[in-house]
């Protein structure tokens, strides 16, 4: 059996070493989710503003730009003591209706406070933390994304962790869509941290900027917190900032912390099958 020891300032795991990471208040996260925009310039434009806040500048921050759209990519690297890939994704744009809190301000506005918590520590792979362009116009950004990736690049990406659509429930798995070994992780550490992590498969009502992912091989997990009454309010004008739970997406925010740590530490075993 394994032991998973479980505290908020660093994270022990008798089958790992110990992942240390920095809490982000909860009133910057309120406040990132706040900075939600009705246009997706000023979306973009947020955006980079809270990458700058975190502290990702200079190299570490790249726009990419993208065709077929107005609008770049925006990527933030926190560069590890390897050159392989782990990449967090989620789309910063939305539909015309709304304010696109849910969808997806509440996983784009996570980016940065996830690379704000582990930005002081070491890691053995480098992050990248990627917000895309146009996913609501067919995956636009994140299928020129992989397009236009090298591909020695690809080689060296191990694993793309999505966040779509988040804080409005319990945090879910998209089953169908995950590399097991990963889905299998999310259920143990939220088991420890006492967060509720299930099962709910999307494919039958949208897709995500993990399908470019999958089509090249790359390991994925897709998170999200949808259920029948929230889905019905995507790409609607229900779709505003009062409709997100606070509590759900600072709940959100603790889980992915602490799982990009442990990920980070045995990934190259659950890449390869766990």
């Amino acid at each position: 059996m394994r032991w998973l020891l479980v505290s908020w300032a660093a994270i022990s795991v008798l089958w790992a070493e110990t992942v240390a990471f920095d809490r982000v208040a909860d009133e910057i996260l309120d406040r990132r989710l706040e900075a939600v925009q009705r246009k997706n310039p000023d979306r973009k434009e947020a955006m980079a503003a809270m990458f700058f806040e975190a502290g990702c500048s200079g190299d570490q921050y790249s726009e990419r730009m993208v065709k077929g759209s107005k609008l770049p990519n925006l990527v933030c690297v926190l560069p590890g003591s390897s050159d392989e890939i782990l990449m967090v994704g989620a789309h910063y744009d939305k539909v015309k209706a709304g304010d696109g809190a849910i969808d997806n301000w509440t996983g784009a506005s996570l980016l940065a406070s996830l690379y704000e918590s582990h930005k002081k520590y070491g890691h053995r792979y480098t992050i990248w933390f990627v917000a895309f362009t146009d996913e609501e116009a067919g995956l636009i950004g994140s299928k020129a994304f992989v397009k236009n990736m090298q591909r020695e690049e690809l080689a060296r990406l191990k694993a793309f962790v999505n966040i779509d659509s988040v804080g409005t429930g319990n945090l879910k798995v998209w089953a169908k869509r995950a590399h097991r070994p990963f889905s299998n992780l999310a259920a143990t550490v939220g088991k420890q941290l006492q967060i509720e992590i299930s099962a709910m498969d999307v494919d039958a009502v949208g897709d995500s900027d993990s399908h470019p992912f999958v089509d090249k091989k790359v390991p994925v997990i897709d998170f999200h917190s949808l259920d029948e009454k929230s889905f019905r309010m995507l790409h609607t004008d229900k779709d505003v900032l009062a409709a997100v739970n606070r509590e759900r997406y600072r709940e959100t925010y603790r889980f992915l912390t602490v799982y990009l740590g442990i990920l980070d530490q045995w990934m190259g075993k659950l890449a390869d099958g766990g």
